[in-house]
């Protein structure tokens, strides 16, 4: 054989083998390219529920914060009514107990009236 085949026939399965390992280069870069732009889709997306569930948080929190202070002023007004009905409980029980003394004292009966 001919020295210039064998080298030509060299020649061209390295250029076979630089083209197979090209277009598997290539493949490889194309299927990280997609997997990289679904990444960064996925990453975006997680990005606007975060920002989502930082706006939610925020909103409770003022919706929290306006329920106690309403809260707050239930309690107050329920405080200030046990309060009053205490004090309408001694007084009644206080006029129940002169008008106790006083029919004693008179020697009448509240039943017979």
């Amino acid at each position: 054989m001919n020295i210039g085949i064998i080298l030509d026939a060299a020649c061209a399965t390295l250029a076979l083998g630089a083209l197979i390992a090209a277009f598997v280069t290539l493949r490889s870069v194309r299927r990280w390219r997609g997997q990289c732009a679904a990444l960064e889709s996925s990453l975006a997306a997680l990005r606007r529920e975060t920002e989502l569930i930082a706006s939610i948080s925020v909103r409770t929190g003022r919706r929290v914060q306006r329920v106690a202070s309403e809260f707050s002023g239930v309690s107050e007004r329920v405080e200030l009514f046990e309060a009053r009905a205490a004090r309408v409980r001694r007084r009644s029980i206080r006029r129940s107990n002169w008008r106790a003394a006083a029919s004693a004292r008179t020697g009448s009966s509240s039943n017979s009236a």
